[in-house]
C-alpha cells in the first residue's frame, strides 16, 4: 500500500528545440486547502464526507497524477515493511468497517491490520473487499488471525481505495466507524473520522510533489522560498522527519508508473543537455537528485541524471548531458523530470534539502554559455584510476577555472586554480599518492558555475 516513489538515478551535443518545462524557474503556485483526517497518513485524495451515525466520514482515491498508487489512510506511521504503528495493549478479535464504495469488476479495496509485540509481529492481516455500492454504507467484519499467544504493544491499520498492484481509476472507498470489538475495547484513534485538520497547501503549478502523501499535519516537504536564484521564487525539497521514518521530499514534472516514471509534458526535438541551478545539503548519507528522461511513444529513449552527496551551499548552475540509447535515431516526443532529497529507489536516511531554480534544456538562462563541445566539459582517465589519473577540460572557458577534489566524507584534498591555454584541451596529470582507495569527487568551478564527476581510487 505504502509504496515508495521509483526514481531511477545515477548521472554536447547543441541540438535545440522548443520543449516547454513546465513552471521551470517555480514562480507559479497555487494554494489548496485540504482536510486531513487528524493523525492518519494519507495518501492520494482524501476528502471529508458525510458519515454513518455521525456528522463525518474519509473518501479516498487514487490521486490520477500518480497512478501507480492507491488513494488510503493509514494510521501508525509503518515503514516499509509495514512494521512499526501506535502503542496499543490489547487483542481484539474482529475488526468493523462501514463503508460506501466503488469498485469495478477485478478491482478490490485493502484493509490492513498489524499488530506486533516487543518488534514481532503477532498478526498481519490483509482484508479485502470488493463491489459496488455508493448509495449506502455497509458494515463489514473480519476476523483477526494471531500466528502469537498474548496482547499486542503497537498496532498499524489502514484502508486502501483500490488494489495497490493495480492500474484501475476511478476506484474509491468512504469509510467510517472503525473499531474493534473482544479484547479489551481499546478504541482506534480518531477511527470514526470525526476530527480533521485544514491547512493550505502550496504547489507549484505543472508540478506533482509529495506534500500531497504522509501525515496530515506537520512540516511539508516542498516548499517556496525567496531564496532563489534568478527572479522572486525558488523551490526548497526536504525530508522530513515523521515519528522514527523520514518522509520522502520530491517533484515531479510528469506522472510516477508502476515501474517507474511516465512522460509528462511534450518535446519537439532531441534535447542534449538540462540545465539547473541548485544547491543541496545532504545528511545521513542520502545523495540529492535531479533527473530527466525522454520519451518517445511512450518508451524511455534518453536519460540524464546529477548527483550530489557534497554540500553545495551556494547556488551553482549545472549542466546535466542526456544520453540517448545506443541505436536510438529518432527524436523523443516527451520528457520527464524530477527531482529529491534523496537517493532514487532507497529510503530518505536525513532531513536532507536540495533548492531548484531556472531548468531549461540546451542553453543556461544566464552566465556561463557556450561552453561545451562534442567531447564534454569535465572528463577524468583512466576511471577507476591507480597510481595517477588525467583530469580534462576544454581551452576555451573565459571564467577563472578552480578544481576541487573530495573524499567520501566532504572533505576537500585538493585546490588547484588554473591558468587558461589558447585551444585544444587542458590535461592535468594528478599522483594518488596519500589518497587511499575509495570514492572521490573532483568538482570543476567556472566562476559562479559547477560541475562534478565521481573518481574511484583502486
Amino acid at each position: 500500500m505504502k509504496k515508495a516513489i521509483h526514481l531511477i538515478v545515477s548521472g554536447i551535443l547543441p541540438l535545440f528545440c522548443m520543449a516547454q518545462i513546465p513552471n521551470p524557474d517555480f514562480e507559479l503556485w497555487q494554494s489548496t486547502i485540504k482536510n486531513q483526517p487528524q493523525g492518519w497518513g494519507i495518501y492520494g485524495n482524501t476528502f471529508k464526507v458525510q458519515g454513518y451515525n455521525s456528522p463525518f466520514a474519509v473518501r479516498i482515491e487514487r490521486d490520477p497524477q500518480q497512478p501507480n498508487a492507491p488513494g488510503a489512510v493509514i494510521y501508525g506511521n509503518p515503514d516499509q515493511n509495514f512494521t512499526g504503528g501506535i502503542p496499543y495493549n490489547d487483542r481484539p478479535d474482529s475488526v468493523v468497517v462501514f463503508v460506501k464504495r466503488h469498485l469495478p469488476a477485478g478491482d478490490s479495496a485493502w484493509f490492513i491490520v498489524a499488530m506486533s509485540r516487543n518488534g514481532k509481529s503477532i498478526t498481519n492481516n490483509n482484508f479485502k473487499f470488493t463491489g459496488s455500492d455508493s448509495n449506502r454504507f455497509v458494515r463489514l467484519a473480519f476476523a483477526i488471525e494471531y500466528n502469537d499467544t498474548g496482547m499486542a504493544d503497537s498496532l498499524v491499520i489502514g484502508i486502501s481505495s483500490t488494489d495497490p498492484n493495480s492500474n484501475f481509476e476511478g476506484s474509491f472507498v468512504i469509510a467510517d466507524s472503525l473499531h474493534f470489538t473482544g479484547g479489551k475495547g481499546i478504541k482506534i484513534p480518531n477511527g470514526n473520522f470525526e476530527l480533521w485538520n485544514s491547512r493550505t497547501i502550496d504547489n507549484p503549478i505543472g508540478w506533482y510533489t509529495s506534500n500531497n502523501n504522509g501525515q496530515s499535519g506537520g512540516t511539508l516537504p516542498v516548499t517556496k522560498t525567496s531564496d532563489a536564484a534568478l527572479h522572486q521564487f525558488a523551490i526548497r525539497i526536504q525530508n522530513v522527519l515523521v515519528g522514527t521514518e523520514y518522509k520522502q521530499g520530491y517533484i515531479m514534472a510528469g506522472r510516477q508508473g508502476n515501474s517507474g516514471p511516465l512522460p509528462g509534458f511534450a518535446v519537439s526535438g532531441k534535447d542534449s543537455l538540462l540545465y539547473a541551478y541548485y544547491k543541496c545539503f545532504p545528511k545521513g548519507g542520502d545523495v540529492t537528485n535531479i533527473g530527466v528522461m525522454m520519451f518517445d511513444s511512450g518508451l524511455i529513449v534518453g536519460t540524464g541524471f546529477l548527483r550530489q552527496s557534497l554540500n553545495i551551499t551556494t547556488w551553482s548552475q549545472t549542466p546535466i548531458k542526456i544520453d540517448y540509447f545506443s541505436g536510438y535515431s529518432g527524436t523523443p516526443d516527451s520528457a520527464v523530470i524530477f527531482c529529491s532529497a534523496f537517493n532514487g529507489g532507497d529510503d530518505a536516511k536525513g532531513e536532507s534539502v536540495l533548492y531548484v531554480d531556472g531548468l531549461k534544456f540546451n542553453e543556461p538562462l544566464v552566465g556561463v554559455s557556450k561552453l561545451f563541445a562534442t567531447d564534454g566539459l569535465l572528463e577524468l582517465y583512466p576511471n577507476p584510476c591507480q597510481s595517477v589519473f588525467t583530469i580534462s577540460i576544454p581551452s576555451y572557458l573565459q571564467q577563472e577555472i578552480v578544481i576541487r577534489i573530495y573524499n567520501s566524507q566532504g572533505q576537500l584534498i585538493q585546490l588547484m586554480p588554473l591558468t587558461q591555454s589558447s585551444n585544444g584541451r587542458q590535461l592535468i596529470d594528478i599522483q594518488t599518492d596519500g589518497m587511499s582507495k575509495g570514492l572521490y569527487t573532483v568538482v570543476l568551478s567556472i566562476g559562479n558555475y559547477s560541475t562534478s564527476k565521481t573518481l574511484v581510487v583502486e
